[in-house]
């Protein structure tokens, strides 16, 4: 894939520092979120499996096999205070996905598929990797969010078109039947401590899952109004429209799709362990 992204190390750190700051707080007001939010709590489930569009193949569909699922198949991660997780739509847009397993010991099940692509070292400042085999892991913490919006249309000979719309959608405000898109990652997740390694503690590294767009279709899903959230698996260009008094420049960027995610270490843009292939399904619905 093209059009890496770039983190700002000192940008990130920030970032991470406010979360972990989050974290804190919320525990010690027994709100997953940290409380004093606008907003509502939500309910979330990652599948196991779904159906999508095969882009290998125009007019048929295939199976794909998710590697982020739940701790336990089909049990919701909730709002809840207390004893809850972090599932939140915020008045702004966005939505906050975090299992936490300080807060009520839930959390996701992640893989790392394929073979990595260019990796960096990982010694220090980088963190030591050691999940990257394939093998499940269970982050110890992890968030995952939402981000800015993209319309979509079509271009003549069928290829997806994204223009960024440079805030976040209201999903809240979605109608049934409406499909939006947005940016969707993990701005951060932590790992357990690896005992092979006495000389180093990898619960103290942070991993960032990769921001790509997703597409977000809210309707009737079993019966009720959910929101799911998937990767694009068909190839899409990004458009971005920049205005000035006189003029509009605009710029086209493809993309293959967003199944893949690279994953970077310690708040530093160059600690980049790999891109891995993730197709998920997030589902999400209102609390009753």
């Amino acid at each position: 894939m093209s059009g890496k992204i770039k983190i700002g190390g000192l940008v990130l750190a920030a970032a991470l520092a406010v979360l972990g700051a989050w974290f804190a707080f919320g525990q010690a007001n027994q709100d997953p979120c940290g409380g004093h939010y606008a907003g509502e709590g939500l309910k979330a489930v990652f599948s196991e499996s779904y159906t999508d569009i095969d882009p290998l193949h125009p007019g048929s569909t295939m199976t794909y096999y998710s590697n982020i699922t739940n701790d336990y198949p089909g049990v919701y991660y909730q709002y809840l205070v207390p004893g809850g997780d972090c599932v939140y739509l915020y008045r702004n847009g966005h939505i906050i996905v975090s299992p936490n397993t300080s807060v009520n010991g839930r959390y996701v099940n992640m893989s790392f598929v394929g073979a990595p692509t260019n990796p960096q070292p990982t010694s220090p400042p980088c963190g030591n990797a050691y999940f990257l085999d394939g093998t499940p892991i269970q982050p110890t913490g992890i968030v995952f969010r939402s981000g800015g919006g993209y319309t979509g249309s079509r271009k003549p000979n069928g290829d997806l078109i994204l223009t960024a719309m440079g805030i976040n959608p209201n999903l809240g405000g979605m109608s049934p039947g409406q499909t939006l898109y947005c940016d969707f990652g993990a701005w951060t997740f932590t790992v357990e401590d690896d005992p092979s390694t006495p000389s180093y503690d990898e619960s103290l590294d942070t991993y960032i899952f990769e921001t790509r767009p997703v597409s977000v279709y809210y309707g009737m899903v079993d019966g009720k109004l959910r929101w799911v959230f998937r990767p694009i698996p068909e190839a899409f260009w990004i458009r971005v429209e920049t205005k000035t008094k006189k003029t509009v420049t605009v710029t086209e960027t493809p993309y293959a799709n967003s199944m893949y995610r690279q994953i970077i270490s310690n708040g530093r843009g160059s600690c980049n362990h790999g891109t891995f292939y993730f197709p998920f399904e997030l589902i999400l619905e209102r609390l009753p």
